[in-house]
Parts: C-alpha cells; sequence; structure tokens
C-alpha cells in the first residue's frame, strides 16, 4: 500500500511538471538545454541514421527539434496516457518514424528499441529521478551512442530559478518523496562525480556548465 501511494504522489508531482505555467517558470533552463542540444546535433555527421530517444518525454519533448533529421523519435514516458493526448496518439500512431514506450528506462526490454545508433537525451534533471540509473543506461546503450544529460547548475541564478520553480509546484508537499530542498544540492545529478568507469562503452564526454544548467555529452 506504501508503494502504491508513493507511486501516487510522485506521478502527480511529474503532473504539474507538465503544466503550461509550470514550464513558463523552468523556462531559462529549458531554453538553455535546447541551445546546447541543438549545437550537439548540428555537429553529428549521421543524424539522420541515428534514433533519438527522450527519457520522461511527457509530451513528447523535443519532437519538434527533430522530426525529418533523424531515423527515428522514442519517447520513453510512464505517464504517456496521461501526457499524450488521444488525438496525438492516433497521429503517432500514423507515423513509424515515431514510438511512444509507456514505460519507465529498466522495465523493457532492449530489442523494444530500434536497431541502430542512438541519442538519449535525460532532459531537464530527469536523471535524478531514475532509480539505478547507471545499471538502467548500460541495459539499452550500444557503442556508437550518444548520451545527453542535463541538470540544474549550482550558480545563484540556477539556486533561485530552481527554488522559484519549486515554490509554485509546491514541492513541500512532496518533501518525503523526493527529500529536495531547493536551496542545496540535494536532488541534483552531480557531473563532478559521474562514474565514467561504470558506463559500458564510454569513450569520451564534454561537459558544459551554464548559467543554468550542467550538461554532459557522453560518447559511447
Amino acid at each position: 500500500m506504501f508503494n502504491k501511494k508513493l507511486k501516487e504522489v510522485r506521478d502527480s508531482f511529474f503532473v504539474r511538471m507538465m503544466l503550461p505555467d509550470s514550464e513558463e517558470k523552468a523556462l531559462l533552463y529549458v531554453e538553455e538545454e535546447k541551445r546546447n542540444l541543438e549545437v550537439m546535433i548540428w555537429h553529428i555527421k549521421n543524424l539522420s541514421k541515428m534514433n533519438f530517444v527522450v527519457i520522461g518525454a511527457g509530451a513528447l519533448w523535443y519532437l519538434d527539434l527533430v522530426f525529418g533529421k533523424v531515423k527515428k523519435y522514442i519517447a520513453i514516458e510512464p505517464l504517456a496516457d496521461t501526457f499524450i493526448q488521444k488525438q496525438v496518439r492516433f497521429v503517432i500512431s500514423k507515423h513509424d518514424n515515431i514510438r511512444v514506450i509507456g514505460k519507465e528506462l529498466g522495465s523493457f526490454k532492449k530489442n523494444i528499441l530500434p536497431t541502430g545508433g542512438s541519442i538519449f537525451v535525460f532532459h531537464f534533471n530527469i536523471l535524478a529521478y531514475i532509480s539505478n540509473p547507471m545499471k538502467n543506461i548500460n541495459k539499452y546503450i550500444k557503442k556508437g551512442d550518444i548520451l545527453y544529460l542535463s541538470t540544474w547548475s549550482n550558480s545563484k541564478k540556477a539556486v533561485k530559478v530552481r527554488k522559484e520553480y519549486f515554490d509554485f509546484l509546491g514541492l513541500h508537499q512532496f518533501k518525503n518523496v523526493f527529500k529536495i530542498d531547493p536551496k542545496e544540492n540535494m536532488g541534483i545529478c552531480k557531473f563532478d562525480h559521474f562514474p565514467f568507469n561504470r558506463l559500458k562503452y564510454y569513450r569520451e564526454h564534454k561537459r558544459i556548465t551554464g548559467s543554468i544548467t550542467d550538461i554532459l555529452i557522453i560518447y559511447c
């Protein structure tokens, strides 16, 4: 019963994150994240042969950015039925290069993902909410894949935006679930200590620390 209640509270939190007013509060984060993502994509020579996999895709994050440019767009979103309207799901069903996986990362078989290289996008600090992240990432990645990870930077500006965002969401109601204090570093991925040695096929990485976001791009 406790686990069921915990899941209900967690899901409620993520639903609030997708509200238009919530997205407006996080706009500075999203804009900075998107700019760096666009630059990365621009430099991928074989982009049209790669899949674009968004973890925690919500209502199909970044589909507009890559549609027609990549082999397939894959949305991994356990709350897909909540975030994606029936009419949109109908349109998706007519495109074989768009697919929605309504499950959590790690809970589905590797062969569900399409063949070929993939860009895995862990946007908007989603990595911090994934249990056993390294185990679940290693389950799906292959040589030649790219991981794009983003989290909040620790600048004064980022802390201010993050606090305003979580205050708007009513984060205090979820403190026993997420244990996040917007004034502290809990609930933020600490890329200074990223365990590259535990990642299969690691080749090299690039880190971009901005005024709002901390971006880690890993090439496998």
